[in-house]
């Protein structure tokens, strides 16, 4: 089971363990063991139909020759590839095989390098080493996985490198029932593809194709083996469409399940996660005293927050995920005395809790990110990835994710992520159902401009407020981050459009954890606020530059992705978003008023400006209508996007120039109108708009505790 996090220190982590082993790599006796009897290897045919001039990775596949047998449980795997170019020989010469050692042993067969059409034995110019990587360490999980790490000697352009293995066992967890899958879309071409099934007489196995099928061929052995085959000639590379849902299929598989239902699926989970008859009794007295502390006049929807909080911000997310303990849970007194667990743990410590509050509650097994999709795929435990909790009591339903740190509201409020179709680990015969849409969170900015001149120093006052999951983003924001942090990144921001400014006050938060409602306040001193405008002369005119930053990453974050695409887009953006921005003039510059609504069925933009004396105010509110574009109409949204941000995302005040000394009868009043216009978004101020894009994106991303590269990791 998975909890859905990265740190880009694990990257590092791997390179520091590859050096220090590099040294100690045992050359020239690589170990090598006979392939099982049931194999049947397909023969190397080194001519391929393949254009190296449509291969973009500097290698394919020649041959990807995989086979399976239920009984015994074995994994035979035979590759081999060509290396066009330079850039192949790295997956060329380093190799490497992962398995699981507490219930898989790995069997190396043979390695082979063609040159020249010849076949040449490679076994003894191969320096290899088992290495324990845990890389999913940095993700709060620990599983004692091995890695085989192979460095081959020589390898060079236009060889074609050949080996095989096979990885025997399976995880005791799943009992005898056999669930396997065949990926055959990959990044690059494939010259031969085949996969082989072996099927013992008596057992009866599903078989589902996805997203494109495969030629299947039958045969009955002579002992009543049901050999089941694929096989293709020159598969072409999978191209990804980028940005697309994860719930979509775009690579092909096939599916193989001997599980017959979801309600047998549930079974064995409900097996798994049956509570320890015997215990030492240490929830109920950490319960007890959780009361204690609180008193006795607490309502049960109370009591149920009380058990969620504890779960999620005193049990520290780390499993220990090794053979069985990949989905087996441990016993919540284990759990409650160590102060960790993974998913699973914290689902089943809170669901003994909540019934201690009086609540009926179960554990629910979901897919992270594929979820919406699980109606169409076979039944088996492996389509799911993460486990959350879902309670009932007083004609309530209510579902809860004690993995989630920080999170704020009442029992009937608080977030839980729509993992799409989820299988609820109670005594019905419901199989998979729908979770309920994801409750939408809010964040509202209002910052606060005020100069006295266009020469002086001015001021900035920036008052935030999320609402919901977006509170629950902060909430964990300031926690790991750190005031002091915090305050030297958004003065960072702000410096990157004002180079003087200067924070006035310490940022201040005010939390309600009850309404799920925090409010930051930031104050800063702004130089030169008024910056010279960037097409006056010598009339000494100024400008400032005004932007949503809010919700305006929303506009750009599609500009690299081409409209020919065969995937929907992922749009999805739960969040309503409005941003205000008040500029106190140090004059009146005769603007204009507008107002902009948005009509398309994607989204909802209101844009509104308006002067009232010396008050010029922008107002912008935005709000998702879809999470998903179809691609046929991509083309027409990205259009929209690109029309609404150069139009509407930004405004640009000009004023403070001399008055002219020619005779024109032109006046003042006229002159710093023309140069404000209503909406002075010339070809300058959309350069500044694309530029600044990537920096208001930062603050964006910290607003909502975004942990990718692409809002935060270029500013940091």
């Amino acid at each position: 089971m998975n909890k859905a996090a990265k740190k880009y220190a694990s990257l590092a982590a791997c390179a520091i363990v590859l050096i220090s082993t590099i040294s100690a790599l045992d050359g020239g006796n690589v170990p090598l063991s006979a392939r099982p009897s049931w194999v049947k290897p397909i023969e190397l045919d080194t001519v391929s139909g393949i254009d190296s001039a449509l291969v973009d990775s500097g290698f394919y596949y020649i041959l990807n020759d995989q086979q399976q047998s239920v009984i015994p449980p074995e994994h035979y795997r035979h590759f081999a590839f060509r290396v066009i170019n330079h850039s192949g020989l790295e997956e060329a010469s380093r190799l490497e095989i992962t398995y699981e050692s507490a219930y898989e042993t790995l069997s190396l067969h043979g390695f082979t390098v063609w040159r020249d059409g010849k076949a040449i034995d490679w076994s003894k110019r191969v320096r290899w080493q088992e290495l324990q990587r845990e890389a999913a360490l940095d993700s709060g999980l620990y599983d004692e996985s091995k890695t085989m790490l192979l460095i081959l000697e020589d390898i060079r352009q236009d060889d074609i490198v050949e080996y095989d293995y096979t990885i025997a066992g399976s995880n005791p967890i799943f009992g005898s029932k056999y669930y396997g899958v065949f990926n055959h879309g990959l990044d690059y071409p494939m010259a031969t593809l085949s996969f082989r099934l072996l099927v013992p007489k008596g057992r009866k196995i599903a078989v589902k194709q996805h997203v494109r099928d495969l030629p299947q061929a039958e045969t009955i052995l002579s002992d009543g083996t049901r050999e089941l085959v694929w096989k293709e000639r020159n598969s072409a590379a999978v191209r990804e469409n980028f940005a697309a849902p994860g719930w979509y299929e775009q690579y092909p598989w096939i599916e193989m399940s001997e599980w017959k239902s979801w309600n047998e699926v549930k079974d064995w989970g409900r097996s798994i996660f049956r509570e320890p008859e015997s215990n030492d009794g240490a929830v109920e007295r950490e319960w007890k005293q959780l009361m204690a502390e609180r008193g006795s006049e607490m309502t049960r929807d109370e009591k149920l927050v009380v058990a969620l909080k504890f779960v999620q911000d005193e049990i520290r997310y780390f499993g220990i995920e090794i053979g069985v303990n990949s989905h087996r849970p441990r016993s919540p007194d284990e759990v409650l005395e160590s102060r960790f667990g993974d998913c699973k743990d914290k689902a089943l410590l809170f669901c003994q809790m909540a019934r201690l509050a009086g609540w009926d509650a179960y554990p629910v097994l979901v897919n992270s990110s594929e979820g919406k999709s699980l109606e169409g795929w076979l039944p088996s435990p492996r389509a799911f990835d993460h486990v959350i909790a879902r309670v009932r009591g007083g004609g309530n339903l209510l579902w809860f994710d004690p993995t989630i740190s920080y999170q704020g509201g009442t029992a009937k409020t608080v977030w839980v992520p729509d993992y799409g179709k989820a299988l609820v680990l109670d005594g019905s015969k419901e199989g998979l159902r729908a979770m309920p849409s994801e409750k939408r969170g809010s964040i509202d900015v209002h910052e606060t401009y005020a100069c006295p001149g266009f020469d002086e120093s001015g001021t900035l006052e920036v008052v935030s407020v999320f609402r919901g999951h977006e509170a629950d983003r902060m909430r964990y924001q300031l926690a790991s981050t750190g005031r002091a942090t915090l305050e030297k990144n958004y003065l960072e921001f702000y410096q990157s459009a004002f180079p003087k400014a200067a924070r006035s006050l310490d940022i201040t938060s005010a939390d309600d954890r009850i309404e799920n409602v925090l409010e930051l306040h930031e104050s800063y001193t702004v130089p030169e606020m008024w910056g010279k405008a960037s097409e006056a002369g010598d009339d000494g005119a100024k400008e400032l530059y005004l932007f949503p930053y809010t919700f305006s990453k929303r506009f750009s974050d599609f500009d690299d992705i081409g409209t020919d695409r065969t995937a929907p887009l992922d749009i999805s953006f739960n969040c309503v978003a409005r941003h205000r921005i008040t500029v106190l003039l140090p004059e009146k510059l005769g603007i204009e008023n507008e107002e902009y609504k948005s009509d398309n069925p994607w989204y909802r933009l209101n844009y509104r400006a308006k002067e009232d004396g010396l008050t010029f105010e922008l107002d912008y509110a935005y709000e998702p209508l879809v999470d998903t574009v179809n691609a046929s109409d991509y083309a027409a949204f990205r259009t929209k996007l690109e029309s609404d941000r150069k139009e509407y995302l930004g405004y640009t005040l000009s004023g403070g120039a001399a008055p002219s000394s020619e005779a024109s009868g032109e006046t003042i009043e006229s002159r710093l109108a023309s140069w404000a216009g209503p909406r002075a978004i010339d070809y300058v101020a959309c350069a500044i708009l694309v530029a600044l894009t990537a920096l208001f994106a930062y603050r964006l991303g910290l607003m909502h505790g975004k942990e990718g590269k692409g809002d935060r990791a270029d500013k940091e």
